[in-house]
């Protein structure tokens, strides 16, 4: 449960989703959307846009990464 709020928190609402036209549920394939909010997110020295690494770019053992996402519970992961 969340208990604790940030100054640099915003709230956004989804308007509408667009899925990966491939997505595949059983296998999580392409397991990626596009979500439009109801406004602009403000971007701040707290709030910034994530980058993600071009394909088929491989990230070296042992580099510090931070995941976030709504992803399946259960998955199974390898750690680094």
């Amino acid at each position: 449960m969340r208990t604790m709020f940030s100054q640099y928190e915003q709230e956004l609402y989804p308007v509408e989703l667009f899925l990966h036209s491939g997505y595949n549920s059983l296998t999580v394939v392409n397991d990626i959307a596009l979500i439009r909010l109801n406004s602009s997110i403000r971007l701040n020295d707290h709030v910034r846009p994530v980058c993600l690494p071009k394909s088929p770019k491989k990230i070296p053992v042992g580099t510090r990464c931070t995941v976030i996402g709504w992803g399946k519970q259960g998955d199974s992961c390898k750690s680094i």
